[in-house]
């Protein structure tokens, strides 16, 4: 298979006041791909021949191979954005922006056999959000509200089955903030909560109009304690939250969310050669890295036990 992208891209800013800044861009991508398949057309094995179940029955095999063909993807992307200082350490900002995705080549040719040749779409999403940041000599943060919504959204059911024309909405909350205790101690927070739901109905897939993505948790959370004691030296403990969410589109099976501690510490030998260590997951937390419910079962994807790593760079 060959592919193409043709991307011009045009940005214009307007300094309206000393306060206030405009900014606006356009984005228009042109792809195309040409796909040429090398084997059987359609749902057999790639000699052609039938495929067989458990009773000895021929049967459709589950991938479909589409006929050689060329598809094209005209999309366009605008952003609309505007900064406003309110003095000169708070700003106020916000934008508003409508994007597009073409297809990528493995949903497109690796179909599955209850899908159609030509019914992928390309995804398309509007948002806009609101914020605030500000900065002096001993704090810096920014507050974000943002909301979105994405239409033609692929995604794989608990019955592993693609959905090619799923519609998703997106709300929620970010925040980051950056503040030096004291000259040897600073505390760092990011923050984010998000209500990401399904708006539309699939019964098959078990998507239900106002149910929670799922494996999209509402709450995320790292926080970093940093100890600086001398110049040439430095420690660090982190603490990473992941919270609850659902492991299937039927939100009927969730998997609980983890914390986990991480310490980092490094020194500084000279001006040219440092040694670091760290202990990821400190406390040996059992969490899973990833999860889902398919097939009728759940299923976890183990998350790195307690390891220590040291090690050292130098520069010339």
């Amino acid at each position: 298979m060959d592919a193409s992208i043709i991307a011009p891209y045009i940005q214009a800013d307007w300094q309206l006041t000393e306060q206030l800044k405009f900014t606006g861009s356009v984005r228009f991508d042109a792809t195309q791909y040409r796909y040429d398949n090398l084997l059987a057309d359609g749902t057999t094995k790639a000699d052609g021949s039938a495929c067989v179940n458990n009773n000895d029955e021929t049967t459709e095999c589950l991938f479909k191979r589409p006929s050689d063909t060329n598809d094209s993807f005209d999309n366009s992307s605008t952003k609309l954005g505007f900064n406003y200082r309110l003095d000169d350490d708070i700003a106020f900002f916000g934008s508003w922006s409508q994007g597009s995705r073409a297809p990528q080549t493995t949903d497109m040719y690796r179909l599955q056999n209850q899908q159609l040749v030509g019914e992928i779409e390309s995804e398309q999403f509007d948002s806009s959000e609101l914020g605030l940041r500000g900065i002096s000599n001993t704090l810096t943060y920014e507050v974000v509200v943002y909301n979105m919504k994405k239409e033609n959204f692929f995604f794989r059911d608990d019955n592993g089955l693609n959905v090619t024309d799923g519609e998703t909405s997106h709300k929620g909350l970010e925040l980051s903030i950056n503040y030096d205790l004291t000259e040897q101690f600073s505390l760092a927070i990011n923050y984010s909560y998000g209500q990401h739901e399904y708006e539309f109905d699939r019964v098959s897939s078990g998507v239900i109009k106002g149910n929670k993505v799922d494996t999209a948790p509402e709450q995320l959370a790292n926080v970093r304690l940093t100890w600086q004691p001398t110049d040439n030296s430095e420690l660090e403990l982190e603490w990473l939250h992941m919270g609850e969410y659902y492991l299937d589109p039927a939100n009927e099976h969730d998997y609980s969310g983890h914390d986990l501690l991480q310490l980092r510490g490094s020194i500084a030998l000279n001006n040219n050669s440092r040694i670091f260590a760290r202990i990821e997951n400190l406390t040996d937390e059992k969490y899973a890295s990833r999860a889902d419910y398919a097939f009728g079962s759940y299923r976890f994807f183990g998350g790195q036990p307690r390891a220590f790593h040291l090690g050292a760079s130098i520069s010339f």
